[in-house]
This record gives structure tokens, C-alpha cells and sequence, in this order.
């Protein structure tokens, strides 16, 4: 809550645009709001950068509540590209870990993806080759 509070003070400060704040907070609570979503809900419903600020005090009380009753063991994020990252509860701000691109080509999704455009590309020759049997029959 402390890394949100600041960025939004600096975004208050420079007069940010509330959609670039808004945005910015979502990718703060990420994790939390995976657990949460009634404090995703809270957030989602503001209409100024002001709002933002009186949900963040909301959604801090929430998480501190979180940290006193949940048991500490519940993890959210399973980092597996970065060896020495220590697992911690959803209520600590953490980074996000993307895939590295070895992660992302040796994936089922690449195979998925390249059958998709395969399946395109053929329906693409078949419209072309029905345009042009049209064309050849008028």
C-alpha cells in the first residue's frame, strides 16, 4: 500500500491523468486483487484520481486485515524464471514475472498459435480461389 500511495502522490503532484493512475494502481494490487476481488471492485468503480486515493485507504485496510487473519503460508505467484525469488503473500507488494522467451517458444501455445494462422491462411486461398472462379463464371 505504501509503493501505490506514493506513485499516486507523485501522480497528484503532476497532474496525471486519472487513466494513466487508475492503470498504474491495478498493476500495483495485481496479485492482491487476484485474492481479492472486492477490493478490485473498489477500485474498478472510481471516477477521479481522488477517489483513488480515499479506495487505496480501503484497500489497505484490507490487506492489513488480510495479513493479521489469513495464514501466512497462502502464496499466489510461482516464479519459476527467476531461481532466488523468495514466494511471498499476496498481500506484499512483489514484482511481476513475465516468461522469458525461451518459457514462451518452448510453450503448447506456440503450436496452438502457428495451427491458428495455418487455418487462416487456408481460408483466405479458398475465398481468394471462390472470387476468382465468380470472376471466371461472369
Amino acid at each position: 500500500a505504501v509503493v501505490s500511495t506514493q506513485s499516486t502522490g507523485i501522480a497528484l503532484r503532476y497532474n496525471t491523468g486519472f487513466i494513466y493512475v487508475k492503470g498504474h494502481v491495478f498493476k500495483i494490487y495485481n496479485l492482491s486483487f487476484q485474492v481479492r476481488t472486492d477490493l478490485r471492485d473498489i477500485l474498478a468503480s472510481v471516477k477521479s484520481v481522488e477517489d483513488i486515493v480515499a479506495a487505496q485507504q480501503k484497500i489497505k485496510a484490507g490487506l492489513i486485515s488480510d495479513s493479521e487473519a489469513v495464514d501466512p503460508v497462502l502464496r499466489v505467484q510461482e516464479v519459476t524464471t527467476c531461481e532466488n525469488f523468495r514466494s511471498l503473500p499476496y498481500w506484499i507488494c512483489q514484482p511481476y514475472f513475465r516468461s522469458t522467451r525461451l518459457e514462451a517458444l518452448s510453450s503448447d501455445t506456440l503450436p496452438r498459435e502457428t495451427e491458428l494462422q495455418q487455418q487462416r491462411a487456408l481460408e483466405r486461398k479458398q475465398r481468394k480461389e471462390a472470387k476468382r472462379q465468380r470472376k471466371a463464371d461472369a
